[in-house]
């Protein structure tokens, strides 16, 4: 709903839209809406991006100026604001210097990739800003339509054409009824005199009772596929949750960008290469349990080694607060500790209790029934297992027993909020250990980084890209592979330095044709030449 909401807006808008598309839905959108109309893409940085423009204007055709910032150029003005004029009879439009011939069928899109962009009023008032920034619901439609695809491709192709054939429908129906009004509005005299309009009047009612009668079997049609459609629901929801989880790393380091498209790619790969089964329950287990731990493996190989567990443990959270396993409230308090603990009795004279652990005990008393004993119970030796793995807090020397069964009492993630309170230094061995428990052991692992296994990820389009530490060379290891694939005299190597990326450009374009594979040495410090950023990313206009 909310696509068809923003795709209407774009369309009709008095102003050239600015669409916030930081996964570029909307971008292929436009480029698919425009493809037989001669779309000019450009960017800001283009050096002729000015005479493109220009020449579409002229010539009335559609532009799609993508990538921009919280800042639109300047000579952009007049065309945003449609600051066209009159002369002669014609319609013109100043920009720069000069007065330009206005083509009323000429459009502008604007997109940009950045997720949360502040723009300033001036630019608020010239342009129609829409949000295209996916929403979980909104992703979960596009994979359940993948996996319905993949899975029942007749059912997705039948659905479809359906889908065309009630619109068709519906929209004849209208056809007639204008017609029918427009003729009773034109009708002079008596109405029951004039045979002809009483013989459409006729032909319509047939034609109505026909599409009536067919559109009432297409809708039952369409609800019967969409019973069948949703059974792959879990599969689309679980994909989803996994997609939103990659999306958060970006607040742990700006390097840890995917975009969806990849994500995509990588979810339909899942799926087609997944063991098979007759039983509908257990292939969707597998297609479950595979996405996660496949998304887990591509995205771990891109992450620093002390951001792994934090990753695992954002995807076993996510999956468990989407089955309802955790709540908001209890994870809040894992992160961040207690807020607003008002009215707590005094803290008991044991240096080895502190303030805060004193405040983090009345918090869970005061609100969990499961804790309510805890302030009284925290100076005594409490044992808590989670998984293999056990905690023994002793709090006072020679402290008695707990009188709760702490683990027969709490589930393992309120476990986690007791060792939160009690011994915090602990949380991180506990967290790993109820990783394993809930996802297994292979999340809890470092995934294994070899070219074979890297090799069957990439493509013509998806480049690999080794991000180093000082001292590591992969150049050794890269020839070797080479030489087992049979590349060992059908690679190019080359360092990008002062004036190298016309030469890189050169070899990439000819490397496109023969099939060669290209290795490029880039310094930290180094940025590669902007002649090579259509290649690497892959993107066709």
């Amino acid at each position: 709903m909310v696509s068809t909401e923003n795709a209407i807006i774009v369309t009709q808008t008095s102003r050239w839209p600015l669409m916030i598309d930081p996964q570029e839905q909307a971008n292929r959108w436009i480029r698919q809406l425009e493809a037989k109309n001669n779309l000019k893409i450009i960017k800001l940085t283009n050096s002729n991006f000015m005479r493109i423009l220009e020449n579409a204007i002229r010539l009335g055709e559609a532009v799609l100026l993508e990538e921009v910032y919280e800042a639109l150029d300047p000579t952009l003005g007049p065309i945003l604001l449609k600051q066209t004029f009159v002369q002669s009879g014609r319609s013109l439009i100043h920009l720069g210097d000069s007065d330009i011939e206005y083509d009323s069928n000429f459009k502008l899109y604007i997109t940009t990739k950045l997720p949360n962009p502040h723009y300033l009023p001036e630019v608020c008032i010239r342009v129609t800003i829409v949000n295209f920034t996916v929403t979980r619901s909104g992703l979960e439609d596009q994979l359940l339509a993948d996996v319905v695809r993949l899975e029942r491709p007749e059912l997705e192709d039948l659905r479809n054409e359906l889908i065309l054939r009630i619109n068709n429908d519906k929209a004849q129906l209208k056809e007639i009824e204008d017609r029918i009004l427009y003729l009773l509005y034109h009708s002079e005299g008596n109405i029951l005199d004039d045979e002809e309009l009483i013989e459409i009047l006729n032909e319509s009612k047939e034609t109505s009772a026909i599409i009536e009668a067919r559109l009432t079997e297409t809708e039952t049609t369409e609800e019967k596929i969409s019973i069948t459609r949703e059974k792959y629901r879990s599969v689309a929801s679980r994909g989803s949750v996994l997609y939103f989880v990659v999306a958060q790393l970006a607040e742990i380091d700006p390097m840890y960008q995917y975009s969806l498209k990849y994500f995509s790619q990588v979810f339909n790969n899942v799926i087609l290469t997944s063991l098979q089964d007759s039983v509908l329950e257990k292939r969707l287990y597998i297609l479950q349990q595979n996405a996660t731990l496949t998304v887990y493996t591509m995205i771990s190989r891109g992450l620093f080694e002390r951001h792994k567990l934090v990753f695992s443990f954002m995807l076993c959270i996510a999956i468990l607060q989407q089955e309802n396993i955790i709540a908001d409230v209890q994870l809040s308090f894992l992160l961040r500790g207690p807020i607003g603990v008002k009215d707590i009795s005094k803290k008991p004279d044991i240096p080895t209790i502190t303030e805060p652990m004193w405040q983090a005990a009345n918090y869970l008393a005061n609100n969990y029934v499961k804790f309510v004993e805890l302030p009284l119970e925290i100076t005594k030796s409490i044992t808590v297992a989670v998984g293999n793995y056990s905690v023994v807090v002793k709090k006072v020397t020679n402290a008695l027993n707990s009188t709760v069964d702490w683990n027969t009492l709490l589930t393992d993630f309120e476990k986690l909020l007791l060792i939160k309170v009690l011994q915090e230094e602990k949380l991180i061995f506990c967290i790993t250990e109820y990783v394993k428990v809930n996802l297994g052991q292979p999340f809890i692992e470092s995934p294994q980084v070899t070219l074979n296994l890297l090799y069957q990820d990439i493509s013509n389009t998806v480049p690999l890209i080794f991000v180093l530490s000082t001292g590591s060379d992969p150049f050794g290891m890269f020839q070797r592979f080479a030489a087992e694939m049979g590349y060992q005299n059908q690679f190019k190597s080359i360092s990008l330095g002062q004036g190298q990326g016309p030469v890189a450009e050169k070899l990439i374009l000819e490397a496109t044709d023969t099939g060669n594979w290209i290795f490029l040495q880039v310094a930290l410090d180094t940025k590669p030449t902007s002649s090579l950023t259509p290649i690497l990313s892959a993107k066709s206009n």
